[in-house]
């Protein structure tokens, strides 16, 4: 009797496609945000990053946004703080 290749094993090797994602949003991201960040009077919040790279036609989801901004310490304004 054969015993059945263990592709299970294989796959759980390979590297999720999540992670394949997030590293991809992550590469020239970084520097855009610092740059729109800096550029905006450091109120900018993960939803207002997004749109705007939405009008510079850069594409990048609002958690990769929310990762990098954590990874960097930006946060944006909060109303009635200053």
């Amino acid at each position: 009797m054969a015993l059945a290749s263990p592709l299970h094993l294989l796959r759980r090797q390979e590297t999720p496609i999540g992670a394949l994602a997030a590293n991809r949003a992550g590469r020239g991201t970084q520097g855009r945000i610092t740059e729109v960040y800096q550029s905006n009077y450091r109120v900018y919040g993960a939803r207002k990053f997004q749109r705007q790279f939405n009008r510079q036609e850069y594409k990048v989801p609002r958690c990769a946004i929310e990762r990098l901004m954590r990874e960097n310490d930006i946060a944006g304004a909060v109303r009635g703080y200053l």
